[in-house]
This record gives C-alpha cells, structure tokens and sequence, in this order.
C-alpha cells in the first residue's frame, strides 16, 4: 500500500492491482466494505480506471506500522513486546477473527504483517486478498493459501479446513 493524501490533507492508503483484468482487488474490497469492524481498517472509495487497467481502493492509513515491524524492532532492541502490550493486540485480532467467522468467512492469511496499528496503536487486521467469500456457508475449502509458516496443517495436508485455520494462524502469531 502506498501513504496518499486526500484534498482535505488526511492521510490515506491505496492499495494497486496492475494486473490485466484482474477482479482480486475488487473481490477483496467487497469482502472488507461489508465486514466493517473496529479491528479491520477503514475503506473509502475503489478505484477502477477501466476494465482490463489498474484498479485501486483506499483505505484508513495505518501510521504505526504493523506487527512484524514491531516484533523485529523489539528483537533490534533485544527486548520484547510486553504482555500489557499483547493483551489488547491479541483481543483485537480475536474480535476481528470472531467476526469474520460469524459471516463463514476464512482470512487464510493470519499473520504478523496483516496484523496493522493505526496511530492509536490499536490492531487492525488486513489483507483479505486470500479470504474465502462469503457467498456460500462451505466449510470445507481445500485450496492451500497463506504465509509458510502461519499456515495450518489441514491446508497443507489439502484436507478440508474451515474457521479453525485462521485461529491455528493465530496461535503461530502468538507464539
């Protein structure tokens, strides 16, 4: 994502897909527009610039980064992320995850770097580009998508997999 600022001088985000007709980044848009929660980031507009062209959609800017550059930055520091500073992360996330999965929807890409701090330091969970839809009550996928290393092992072994996924991913981000 890259930081815009919008008339107004409010700090935006914009997400791209350069790649020819691709309906990805619309398919994720809708996912996020309608999955509005307090621990997934804001959207404002989708941008199409023609059909077979570059399409964009802007979202809330989140100014403190992510999980994965906090992580590293207290591993620079030799120290580590406190448990008081964990708690509410790890609240938010499972509130974002709880949410998602009330709707039958699967992120499939739980991870440190989805894992976004707006200027708050409240945790925002991102990047739904690999969820599953929610146009069907399927749970039961069977497609291998994610992170090396944050993906469950039913979806490795190509065995059928639901909600429970995302909270292994999960678990893989806590520990």
């Amino acid at each position: 994502a890259y930081l815009v600022l919008d008339a107004s001088g409010a700090d935006k985000a914009i997400k791209f897909d350069a790649r020819p007709n691709s309906s990805m980044l619309a398919d994720e848009y809708d996912r996020m527009e309608w999955l509005r929660h307090p621990n997934i980031p804001r959207l404002y507009s989708f941008l199409n610039f023609g059909e077979g062209h570059v399409a964009a959609y802007e979202m809330e800017f989140c100014r403190s980064g992510d999980l994965f550059q906090a992580i590293e930055a207290a591993a620079q520091r030799r120290s580590t992320i406190s448990n008081m500073e964990l708690a509410p992360l790890f609240k938010g996330v499972l509130c974002a995850l709880s949410h998602l999965h009330s709707f039958h929807v699967v992120h499939r890409d739980v991870k440190p770097g989805n894992v976004l701090f707006d200027h708050g330091m409240k945790p925002l969970l991102a990047d739904f580009g690999l969820a599953t839809g929610p146009s069907t009550i399927r749970l039961d996928y069977e497609e291998v998508a994610g992170t090396e290393g944050f993906i469950a092992p039913e979806m490795l072994a190509h065995k059928p997999y639901g909600t429970p996924a995302d909270v292994w991913s999960f678990n893989r981000v806590v520990h």
